[in-house]
């Protein structure tokens, strides 16, 4: 027979599990004090992020299973906790279409001549690229090969604004000189992203 509450065989008192879910450790979350309560069969606890300053009401059973790891906020900022990550994967995703895929409408400027990706996985890119430019949000600017008839490499890769990258063409009248794209280079590095 059906035994309901604190007749249940597995009942366990709120403020018992109220103290196990204070010992997991949630990221950027802290909980309410005496938030923990029933909400018809689920069990409720309210939390506070301190990276985004809001509150919100979790499922107790997705914390003690660990399906709930941390705020959402911190979740959509993806595997790398940065931003910038999703604008640079796509990057990585056009060098190897560009390379790699016959469809592409670049693919004979790039495949066509023989130009291979050389630069790993998605993954390697876009934790390279946040390494190597920590401070600049990319906004305007553009991975370009130093050497046109090279491959795509993290030797021949710099990073610099649309206008440059145009006049980097093998038919370019008035290409770009290396002073040029190192000056970028260096105020690149020094540009601080909006917090």
């Amino acid at each position: 027979m059906f035994q309901a509450q604190s007749k249940h065989p597995r009942y366990r008192d709120l403020s018992e599990v109220e103290e196990q879910v204070r010992k997991l450790a949630i990221a950027t979350l802290t909980i309410i004090p005496n938030s923990i309560r029933r909400d018809g069969k689920h069990r409720k606890i309210d939390m506070a992020c301190s990276a985004c300053a809001k509150t919100y009401t979790l499922y107790v059973d997705n914390l003690l299973s660990c399906k709930t790891k941390g705020c959402r906020c911190q979740q959509r900022l993806g595997k790398y906790r940065d931003p910038r990550s999703a604008s640079l994967g796509q990057r990585y995703d056009a060098i190897v279409q560009r390379c790699e895929r016959d469809t592409h409408v670049s693919s004979h400027n790039y495949k066509g001549r023989g130009i291979r990706n050389l630069l790993g996985s998605r993954e390697a890119f876009v934790r390279w690229a946040l390494a190597m430019f920590p401070r600049t949000d990319f906004k305007g600017l553009d991975f370009d090969r130093q050497n046109n008839d090279g491959d795509y490499t993290y030797e021949n890769l710099q990073v610099v604004p649309r206008s440059i990258n145009l006049r980097n063409r093998r038919n370019s009248i008035n290409p770009p000189t290396k002073e040029e794209a190192s000056d970028f280079l260096l105020r690149v590095r020094k540009r601080v992203r909006p917090s």
